[in-house]
């Protein structure tokens, strides 16, 4: 018995096995792409992969550096505590200094101005003194 359109000049003329070869190609293309889909996601996977683990990495790193850090603020927030009494003791004696000072600076020019006065008054009364007796001598 033959086979369906087996002498079917139609079928026979290579239409068929060029259409069959493009299929053959289109199949082996898509298998090729497919392929190189795959090992391009297996290559991202990867990357991402290694990404997170450095990432992660990281995060761990700066963590113990966080934690350390802490650890070093707290320790010098009590040193800052032990310290403070001195520093506003210590602000209260350059306070009484400077008050020392500018009272002395102030004493100093007192003396100026009161050994001004008394030489003004010593001179006022030796010229009053100097006129009482050329008044009194010259009449």
């Amino acid at each position: 018995m033959p086979r369906q359109h087996e002498n079917d000049p139609n079928v026979n003329r290579g239409d068929v096995h060029q259409i069959s070869m493009k299929l053959g190609q289109l199949s082996q293309a898509v298998e090729m792409m497919t392929d190189m889909w795959r090992r391009q996601e297996e290559i991202a996977t990867a990357g991402r992969r290694a990404l997170h683990d450095k990432v992660e990495i990281i995060r761990q790193e700066l963590g113990v550096q966080v934690a350390g850090l802490s650890l070093r603020v707290d320790r010098l927030t009590d040193q800052v505590k032990i310290i403070e009494p001195t520093v506003t003791a210590l602000k209260d004696d350059v306070e009484v200094f400077e008050h020392e000072k500018l009272r002395q600076e102030g004493a100093k020019r007192l003396g100026k101005v009161l050994i001004g006065a008394l030489g003004v008054v010593a001179g006022g009364v030796g010229w009053g003194v100097h006129e009482l007796v050329g008044y009194l001598f010259h009449k």
